[in-house]
């Protein structure tokens, strides 16, 4: 749970600047910079314990529909992060600087935002089921 909490705090941070909404004198590369390390450690951290997790009932959790939801979330958000590195970033130096980044920015952190938002939900779904 802790290590969902800094996985879900370091990148909210990160969307919330994508949004426009937070540390808007800054860059976002830099943004990202400062708290993607962060991100990416926890998620490994979250990942052993929630793999562990799963091993103890993994036929339980292959047929729960929480479970399964919360898997759907992992791979959009997966994806979302994928087109993001791959295809919005590419023109990084011409808004990386802008208070309120353009459309396409601000919806890929938006769809981030949601995706997390609904991993946690399903996953506090999975163990009232």
């Amino acid at each position: 749970v802790v290590a969902l909490v800094f996985v879900v705090g370091s990148i909210m941070r990160v969307d919330l600047r994508l949004l426009g909404l937070i540390y808007r004198d800054r860059p976002i590369t830099k943004v990202e910079e400062e708290f993607l390390p962060w991100t990416w450690t926890s998620f490994v951290v979250a990942a052993i314990f929630g793999g562990l997790l799963f091993i103890s009932r993994a036929v339980f959790y292959t047929e729960n529909f929480w479970f399964l939801s919360k898997m759907v979330l992992f791979l959009l958000i997966f994806i979302n992060m994928i087109y993001f590195q791959k295809v919005i970033l590419r023109d990084v130096v011409q808004w990386d600087r802008d208070a309120v980044p353009p459309f396409k920015v601000r919806l890929m952190g938006a769809l981030s935002l949601f995706f997390w938002v609904g991993v946690v939900v399903a996953g506090r779904f999975v163990g009232f089921t």
